[in-house]
């Protein structure tokens, strides 16, 4: 697969997941190993009330897990919805 076609094959995925794009670009700051919300926001360049408020409401989906103040990992829903996003195939 090139790297337009995983591009293309992200895009089309974003579109129909049942996340806002604002809780996608948070999945995979998680993913990505980040887990306090301050240093997402700063990261993803939102505001740190929108992306607590973000995490707080995926949370109540389960979807993330808080495991401290302002700490944060994904929860097995959330992984889930990161390899739905990363998955190589068309």
């Amino acid at each position: 697969m090139r790297a337009v076609d995983f591009a293309c094959c992200l895009l089309r995925r974003m579109g129909s997941m049942d996340v806002s794009p604002t809780e996608i670009k948070v999945l995979l700051a998680l993913a990505a190993g980040l887990r306090a919300a301050d240093e997402i926001a700063e990261q993803l360049v939102i505001r740190p009330c929108a992306c607590t408020l973000c995490l707080r409401k995926m949370e109540k989906r389960a979807l993330v897990h808080c495991f401290g103040a302002g700490q944060y990992t994904l929860a097995p829903g959330g992984e889930n919805k990161v390899a739905q996003l990363l998955s190589f195939t068309v």
